[in-house]
């Protein structure tokens, strides 16, 4: 037989609630009893804890709990505990205290941690983000040594041609670079160790200081002394003569020339100028209103300087094709097509431009053209015809138009469904009509249209949030978290939850289910619910009443093990301004 003696009573349980306090936020009626996963389900329906890990010690006497932030770091208040009187048995006391203030992690160390003592200048190379090891002796060692440089004793200018006098140069021509100012050239024709001789093919026009780069030794000491100075000069132009029109290429010949320099010809701009190497301009000939063969300066400016043409550009008028007249002269974003009558088109080489955008010929003779208006933007254009010989002249205009004049009424329902009436001009069937607040627009679905006006009906201006499932839980990773999971949105507001599983992750399930707060696994009587969890979907719902809404989303994988929660916080909605906006054809 065996006699058991009882020492001592068993102690017991714990039981009862406390209220934690943290950021000024109480958390209340916590169980005393309560489990780490429930706690921290608890705890982070509050932005103030984010993502934590929670760790329930001893036993039922009086648990310890410790409370980890995986996310949402930096340095935390202290937490406090109120209203332990429910704890039972008497005299039992909760506590708070911090257990550590955080730390800091290096994963990998950098590259400052591993680096070795050493007496000359290194040379390092970094393989994404990582540092390299030298292997041997001296094997990265770098050093400067004034032997190694070259030098510049004197520079001498002769029209374009330079004479380099100094030390440390090499006797291979393409060995030795001659930088004029940031983006200038001299091609080196002859070099010797202590002279350059070069000759200046491509700089702009001005005064600027020189560098030597010698390969194998880099740039030469002394060149802030010396400069040289580069003439901006017209050697040549061609063609010499064109329509008086305009609308053709000339181009420019010198030196000197800049991405800055403009061209006039007879005072007028050559536009659209494209420079070459600094010695040539390429540059689209403008028309002109002479009524007869006309000799022109051709002036090129570049900063302060100018050069005029040794040769004049004469225009000829005796065979520049003109415009007597076109229609239509104002056409809505439908466009159509548009008649040009006049003299000396011929029968090809025939385009026809709106501002810039060609638009399509459909048939040509020397006095009518008939051609297909582009879809443009809306404004005021330039009609330009251009043939064999330049430009047609005079220029003629047509306007595309497309505004809004008033808008009535300007104040409706948040819901939508009132009557809108847009009055403008340009509209067509093509045309459609929302609202914006910079970000998110509101369809007004259109009732009825006409040219100058649009009577359209709103749809709901309640905002619209999407949820989605590709949220990051810091244990889990990706597509284990709502985001965001916090969420405050305006009364009315639609909230719509999206979600789909990855590649790699084809078992996962979904729902949306209304729970009673952070913790809770019970579906709220009434709540909203998604119904049955699949791997893709979504789900919408309104909110119409303000206050707190939980819910979770009961564990997606097929362990059973995460679950996903997250919070809808509904605030008084606001009215709202929008703009109208008003689109055809791909404009606003």
């Amino acid at each position: 037989s065996a006699t058991i003696t009882s020492l001592s009573s068993a102690s017991s349980a714990a039981s009862g609630t406390f209220d934690l306090v943290f950021n000024s936020q109480t958390y209340a009626s916590i169980p005393v009893s309560i489990s780490a996963k429930d706690l921290a389900a608890r705890l982070q329906t509050s932005t103030d804890f984010g993502f934590l890990n929670v760790k329930r010690l001893r036993d039922c006497t009086g648990y310890s709990y410790i409370i980890e932030w995986i996310a949402n770091g930096g340095q935390k208040s202290t937490i406090s505990i109120t209203n332990t009187g429910s704890v039972l048995p008497a005299g039992t006391t909760v506590t708070a205290s911090r257990v550590q203030s955080g730390g800091v992690l290096f994963k990998p160390l950098s590259g400052d941690m591993t680096r070795t003592y050493q007496t000359n200048p290194q040379v390092e190379v970094f393989v994404g983000g990582y540092p390299s090891q030298c292997l041997g002796t001296s094997t990265c060692d770098f050093q400067w040594l004034s032997s190694q440089t070259p030098s510049v004793s004197a520079v001498s200018q002769s029209s374009m041609t330079l004479t380099i006098t100094g030390t440390g140069f090499s006797t291979t021509t393409t060995s030795n670079k001659v930088i004029i100012g940031t983006s200038g050239s001299c091609t080196v024709t002859s070099a010797t160790t202590t002279q350059l001789v070069c000759t200046i093919s491509m700089a702009p026009s001005g005064t600027y200081n020189i560098q030597i780069n010698v390969d194998g030794k880099g740039l030469a000491t002394g060149t802030s002394s010396f400069s040289v100075t580069i003439p901006l000069q017209v050697t040549s132009i061609s063609p010499i003569q064109g329509g008086a029109g305009g609308g053709y290429s000339l181009n420019i010949t010198g030196t000197g020339f800049s991405s800055s320099s403009s061209v006039l010809i007879d005072n007028n701009l050559c536009t659209n100028p494209i420079v070459s190497d600094f010695s040539l301009i390429t540059c689209t000939v403008p028309s002109t209103a002479r009524l007869t063969n006309t000799q022109v300066s051709v002036v090129v400016t570049s900063g302060s300087s100018t050069a005029t043409s040794p040769t004049q550009f004469t225009y000829d008028v005796t065979n520049t094709p003109s415009i007597t007249s076109t229609n239509p002269s104002v056409v809505t974003m439908s466009g159509g097509q548009l008649t040009i009558t006049g003299t000396g088109f011929g029968s090809d080489s025939v385009s026809v431009f709106i501002g810039t955008t060609k638009a399509k010929v459909r048939s040509i003779s020397s006095t009518q053209i008939i051609a297909d208006l582009p879809s443009i933007a809306p404004g005021l254009y330039q009609i330009q015809v251009a043939t064999a010989n330049g430009y047609a002249r005079p220029a003629f205009q047509i306007e595309y138009r497309f505004y809004v004049q008033t808008i009535s009424p300007q104040v409706g329902s948040l819901y939508g469904g009132n009557d809108i009436y847009v009055q403008g001009e340009g509209f067509d069937n093509t045309t459609t009509i929302s609202f914006t607040d910079g970000t998110n627009d509101v369809s007004c679905n259109v009732v009825s249209f006409q040219s100058n006006q649009i009577l359209c009906r709103p749809e709901t201006a309640a905002p619209r949030i999407i949820i989605s499932s590709n949220g990051v839980d810091p244990t889990y990773g990706s597509v284990f978290a709502w985001s965001p999971q916090f969420a405050t949105v305006q009364q009315g507001a639609i909230v719509e939850w999206q979600w789909g599983s990855s590649a790699l992750l084809t078992t996962l399930a979904y729902k949306v289910q209304q729970v009673a707060n952070g913790y809770s696994t019970i579906p709220l009587s009434g709540g909203f619910d998604s119904g049955n969890a699949t791997a893709s979907g979504s789900f919408s719902y309104q909110f119409q009443t303000i206050g707190t809404y939980y819910y979770w989303t009961p564990a997606v994988d097929q362990s059973g093990l995460i679950v996903m929660r997250g919070v809808i916080n509904v605030v008084a909605a606001q009215p709202r301004t929008l703009t109208v906006k008003v689109s055809s054809r791909s404009f606003t």
